[in-house]
């Protein structure tokens, strides 16, 4: 059994990165529903929305780091590393006017993406134990 020759560390590791891959995936809807309850509810919410990110902007990076800690596939790290892309990109389009439409369509992207690594890594780790 593979586990049986993996280290704690690496064990321990894809744990985290499993975890990790469900509060991203939580966080971005979260995210997604502030922005939705400050444009349909009370524009006051906009602080929430643009404070939120703050709480879980280095997680692709960590995921990313885990990755290879946990000894994961590459498709787990490029997963990753494109998590951290979509990220910048969402930094980029909402501060950047003239590309700000694109904003919502990153953050759709964004979470399908995040979903899809919940997905895998979940299979994985069920496969791995």
């Amino acid at each position: 059994m593979e586990t049986e020759t993996l280290s704690s560390f690496t064990r321990v590791s894809r744990i985290v990165f499993l975890l990790l891959s469900f509060v991203l995936a939580i966080c971005i809807l979260l995210q997604t529903f502030l922005a939705g309850a400050a444009i349909f509810t009370d524009p006051s919410i906009w602080r929430y929305h643009v404070n939120f990110v703050h709480f879980f902007e280095f997680v692709p990076l960590f995921m990313l780091i885990f990755a290879f800690c946990g000894k994961l596939p590459k498709g787990f790290k490029w997963i990753s590393g494109a998590l951290l892309l979509l990220l910048f990109a969402q930094y980029a389009t909402a501060h950047i006017p003239s590309i700000s439409a694109i904003h919502p369509v990153v953050a759709l992207v964004y979470f399908c993406l995040s979903m899809l690594v919940v997905q895998q890594s979940w299979r994985f780790w069920k496969s791995s134990r």
